[in-house]
């Protein structure tokens, strides 16, 4: 009951951050599982209080059949110390996440990738102008 009320509370404080984010791209159904960690890096906008800095995270989640994230993703890596920096890059790949999904796998993908742990890396580099897979 506490977990329910917990990604509840989640999800409600990164609502607001989701609406910057565009909305999840309706297109062709992938049959790749290849496919899922570009599709959601070309969703991420890094932190803009942060422009000027390289930032990059590791963010570890799994999905349902209908492309649904399973739950909210964890992160193995961020790469600021504890403090707003980190928070900020946190909250703007689970914005990025929640936004961008569900994806569009075709029965095939979803039924073979159900409830399999992804880790996806996030990575801005402004000095190349380019955020990197």
């Amino acid at each position: 009951m506490l977990a329910r009320w917990l990604i509840a509370f989640l999800l409600a404080a990164s609502a607001p951050l989701c609406q910057s984010v565009a909305a999840a791209p309706q297109g062709k159904a992938f049959n790749n599982a290849d496919e899922i960690a570009p599709r959601l890096v070309n969703c991420w906008i890094p932190p803009g209080a942060f422009a000027d800095t390289p930032m990059s995270a590791t963010a570890k989640l799994s999905f349902r059949v209908d492309g649904t994230p399973l739950g909210l993703p964890t992160f193995t890596y961020v790469s600021a110390p504890p403090g707003k920096l980190r928070d900020e890059i946190i909250r703007s790949v689970r914005a990025a996440i929640l936004a961008c999904t569900p994806l569009p796998f075709t029965a095939a993908l979803g039924s073979a990738i159900a409830g399999r742990l992804f880790l996806i890396r996030f990575i801005s580099n402004p000095a190349r102008k380019e955020i990197n897979l």
